[in-house]
């Protein structure tokens, strides 16, 4: 079974409220091999995406590198058409 194949479902629903800075879940956006991802919005009414990874990735040095990487990438985008 490919990674693919193994996460067709979404672990999360819509309405989740996520941590303590009043996020919430809207809909999914996609999901694969590193986890899911999903557009969100706070209650300052701003949206964003938030990406929730696979627990057996946590533990793995390789993936963590690749999702911290992909932060580091994405916090230095700057444009209007970017959230």
């Amino acid at each position: 079974m490919t990674s693919h194949e193994k996460y067709r479902t979404f672990l999360h629903q819509s309405g989740k409220k996520i941590g303590d800075k009043g996020w919430q879940l809207d809909i999914p956006i996609g999901i694969g091999g590193m986890g899911e991802v999903w557009k969100a919005h706070n209650l300052k009414g701003e949206e964003g995406a938030i990406k929730f990874v696979h627990e057996e990735l946590l533990m793995d040095q390789f993936a963590k590198k690749k999702f911290f990487d992909e932060v580091d990438s994405l916090t230095r985008l700057k444009h209007p058409n970017i959230v």
